[in-house]
């Protein structure tokens, strides 16, 4: 394999920054008329329609929202148009509506500023007058934005509103990155959100369409229980409750029974490599190698790709072996959270070659959501591998939005790389 030298790495890595900084300026530049018809909906020149919303004016022209919108098309110009000039809209708030006619104008919004709520309300109002565009992009922002912590308010909503598109992205959240997974479980019992009997009625309708997932029962007694406590019930009567939800046997299927499951493909992804470093060297007091990772999406962490021994000089042998046996103990943590494991795998008697890759799987990935940092941490126990040296390289930091953090006070890493699924 033909090595560039650090200089030329160097630039390289300088270069591509400065592609990158030139596309995002050039991303921030507007076409000519968009700039103008912003410019225009800021001067408020030559207004010929006044939308009233709490207390506020927007002031804007007829015929640019009704080549943007059928619905304002209609409005405007259609056999039952309006005779007046002046608006009121009582179903959205003055920030939101004013940036959907700003898309309008502008042919564009930053969502990286709007919480998910103002997202929703925005994808409301895109739908309400048939902005195909921006119905995609708010779906789109939404996807990026979905939490353990907002999901269930995501899925009240979508119902309330009766947002069929909203509705299938929330759910399909939900049912593949919550229900599924303990860690929503344990969130969820530090941090209840209690929603309508209509939103847990739809919840159990699509269930019973799509795979089962293991803690809906869960979920489905914890509300429940919540409901008998709102309506002032005894916890005997709670069966009344049930009942009324209308929950029958097929909800959740037999374990042997058949299961149409949505395939989801595991991933490899490895750090672009850079330079050779120094070994790590297990002993009694360095025993233990940290790294730490950040995604900028839900993932399911399916395993490591990690360097295997070096082999040991020959003295140490009187036969020399191509293999050995590992045992190491991975523990996955939130130092920001909680020092205590999350998630933990051990490695026992694994026959492995030395100088080689390791792929290091498990059959249950542990959920990573966005924006947290994990730690990862290796550990020996020097009684199996006393004086084992395995093999660090310097490794690029960031991959397809994976954040890879290497303590300094390590030299390169040992980690190379992840089996990982895209849970969204």
């Amino acid at each position: 394999m033909i090595m560039a030298s650090p200089a030329a790495a160097v630039g390289l890595y300088t270069k591509a920054n400065f592609l990158i900084e030139n596309l995002n300026k050039s991303q921030d530049l507007l076409p000519p008329l968009a700039l103008r018809y912003e410019q225009l909906l800021a001067s408020e020149k030559y207004y010929d329609c006044v939308f009233h919303i709490g207390g506020h004016e927007i002031r804007c022209h007829k015929l640019i929202l009704a080549t943007s919108s059928p619905v304002f098309e209609a409005m405007f110009y259609g056999p039952i148009c309006e005779k007046q000039n002046i608006i009121d809209i009582l179903d959205m708030s003055n920030d939101i509506f004013k940036l959907m006619i700003i898309y309008i104008y502008k042919g564009s919004v930053d969502f990286r500023k709007l919480t998910l709520e103002e997202t929703i309300e925005l994808y409301y109002g895109a739908e309400k007058y048939l902005l195909s565009d921006l119905k995609r992009e708010c779906l789109e922002a939404i996807q990026l934005k979905l939490r353990f912590s907002n999901i269930l308010a995501a899925l009240e909503l979508s119902i309330c509103l009766d947002l069929s598109g909203l509705l299938s992205i929330c759910f399909n959240f939900f049912v593949q990155c919550c229900l599924k997974e303990p860690q929503f479980v344990a969130y969820l019992k530090n941090h209840y959100y209690h929603v309508s009997k209509d939103c847990i009625k739809t919840i159990i309708a699509m269930c019973k369409e799509q795979i089962p997932a293991h803690n809906l029962l869960w979920f489905i007694y914890e509300w429940c229980q919540q409901e008998c406590r709102e309506m002032g019930l005894k916890p005997a009567e709670c069966s009344t409750i049930i009942e009324d939800l209308n929950i029958k046997t097929g909800l959740v299927s037999e374990p042997n029974g058949p299961a149409v499951v949505k395939p989801q493909y595991c991933q490899s992804l490895e750090r672009c490599y850079y330079k050779a470093c120094r070994p790590f060297t297990i002993d009694h007091g360095n025993c233990q190698w940290l790294t730490y990772i950040k995604t900028n999406r839900f993932i399911s962490l399916q395993g490591l790709t990690l360097h295997s021994r070096l082999t040991p000089h020959l003295s140490r042998l009187p036969v020399p072996s191509s293999d050995y046996l590992e045992n190491m103990d991975i523990e996955i943590t939130v130092p920001q959270h909680d020092e205590s494991p999350v998630w933990s795998h051990s490695i026992s008697k694994q026959l492995t070659k030395y100088n080689c890759d390791v792929n290091v799987k498990w059959s249950k990935g542990i959920v990573l959501e966005p924006d947290v940092e994990y730690q990862i941490k290796l550990i020996w126990h020097p009684s199996h591998c006393q004086a084992a040296e395995y093999p660090c390289s310097l490794y690029s930091s960031k991959v397809e939005g994976i954040q890879f953090r290497d303590l300094d006070t390590h030299s390169g890493s040992l980690i190379k790389g992840i089996h990982f699924i895209n849970l969204v």
